[in-house]
């Protein structure tokens, strides 16, 4: 790099003879290797469950004050076997989605190389567990008159449904992670979501075209506990709708394995 720096006086003469600086950054100077964030998980709002996977998303990230980071390596542990490689869109990519099993416990971990050449130690998330609650399950409860209904497009074939205010579905569970997943649709209504007895948004679940098993609504914590969360029918809509039906789909828990090393 060069740096130069010239005068002017006040009639407006220019030095014609800049002082000048040339330097080198030596990169070789770095031994030291980033500092890596574990990867973390998450589940991500508006996305749609497969079948029968369900999509999780991952985002870590690296510091290195002095060359910088210059590309990560990500790899995937399933049900506690032996690390292999996963694939980055980018060297420098911080994030990607993954479609995981439900029932299936998963691990990642992910190390950087800074501008140097330095790779640091492999950084470890902790093992999660990923759940699929169907509709049908026995731990969620309703209140009021819902129906189940036959659906190609559900993530798991059925789902329950209502158009009834004050109807409502209850779920208990322990984990990090949390996502009410419902199909969105030209005849689709509103209701609240309650977490823990606190309300924690209005969802409107209207769409110009159908839209299966998506993530209506989502909630992470930092450490595991149990929650509930509490789907309230509120019997409205908005005006493009034509209906006030609100479905209950699954819910989708991510929790910490704690058996595993």
């Amino acid at each position: 790099h060069t740096f130069e720096v010239r005068a002017i006086d006040a009639s407006v003469n220019t030095d014609p003879s800049p002082d000048s600086r040339t330097w080198t950054v030596d990169l070789t100077v770095d031994a030291t290797a980033p500092v890596v964030q574990a990867p973390l998980q998450s589940l991500v709002m508006s996305s749609t469950l497969g079948t029968p996977t369900i999509p999780v998303r991952l985002e870590w990230s690296a510091t290195d004050d002095i060359s910088g980071v210059s590309q990560y390596q990500l790899q995937q542990s399933t049900n506690g076997g032996a690390y292999t490689n996963a694939s980055l869109s980018t060297p420098t990519t911080t994030g990607r989605n993954f479609s995981l099993s439900p029932g299936g416990t998963y691990q990642f971990r992910v190390r950087a190389m800074d501008g140097a050449g330095n790779w640091s130690d492999y950084s470890e998330g902790a093992p999660f567990v990923v759940n699929a609650n169907q509709e049908s399950s026995s731990a969620i409860s309703y209140i009021g008159s819902w129906t189940q209904q036959n659906l190609s497009t559900a993530y798991g074939g059925t789902t329950n449904h209502t158009s009834t205010q004050a109807n409502s579905a209850q779920f208990t569970f322990s984990g990090t992670n949390l996502a009410w997943v419902a199909p969105k649709g030209p005849d689709r209504g509103k209701a609240e979501v309650w977490i823990d007895g606190v309300k924690a948004s209005t969802v409107d679940l209207y769409a110009s075209t159908e839209q299966p098993a998506k993530m209506v609504f989502t909630r992470s914590w930092a450490v595991s506990g149990e929650h509930t969360i509490e789907v309230r029918v509120l019997g409205t809509k908005t005006s493009a709708s034509s209906g006030t039906r609100v479905d209950v789909d699954a819910f989708v828990v991510l929790s910490p394995n704690v058996a595993m090393p």
